[in-house]
């Protein structure tokens, strides 16, 4: 009789084994799977943090001119701190808290006695990059669909470097920039 039950266990214990072998290759299949999807999204997140480098061109009165390789998002205070302001650095004369874009030059001014009237008759001017149709629209020889043009220019190409880049939008060419040259900045 305990020979009988011994031989059972036996039996029963052969047919374990294999049913245990393929128990747990089949947990291993899915964990794969699971770590196949954790990859995906971990990829997914690497893509959305991704930040874009641009290149600005800094000049002027400045202690180290030159190119510079910044983040896309960052202001032209930035691209100027890195560049090092000097005693006759005229910063109060830029926007510094425009955002740059990649192919930007920024040339820092020298201090001057008319640098003060000179910001005065810059606040005047509209500004390219931040002007909304309305203010588009107020420029001589600039109707809604100019207006539209240079919004849609903006959106595509972003920020312009210099007013001469306006000239690039459909439908403005030189006789139109002539017109609204002194009315402009960036």
């Amino acid at each position: 009789m305990i020979k009988t039950n011994w031989r059972a266990v036996l039996v029963g214990c052969v047919l374990l084994v294999p049913l245990c072998l393929w128990l747990f290759q089949s947990q291993q299949v899915s964990t794969r799977e699971e770590v196949y999807v954790d990859m995906e999204q971990v990829q997914s997140v690497q893509q959305e943090t991704f930040v874009k480098k641009i290149v600005v061109h800094v000049a002027g009165a400045v202690e180290h001119p030159g190119v510079y390789t910044l983040l896309e998002g960052q202001r032209i205070d930035d691209a100027v701190a890195l560049a090092g302001v000097t005693a006759q650095s005229d910063v109060d004369s830029l926007n510094r808290a425009a955002l740059l874009s990649d192919g930007q030059k920024i040339i820092v001014p020298v201090k001057s006695e008319y640098s003060s009237v000179e910001v005065e008759l810059d606040d005047e001017r509209i500004n390219l990059n931040q002007a909304d149709l309305g203010q588009l629209m107020t420029l001589p020889g600039i109707g809604e669909v100019k207006a539209q043009a240079i919004l849609a220019y903006r959106e595509e190409n972003g920020s312009f470097s210099q007013i001469e880049d306006v000239q690039k939008v459909h439908g403005i060419g030189a006789a139109t920039f002539m017109q609204i040259k002194n009315k402009i900045k960036i």
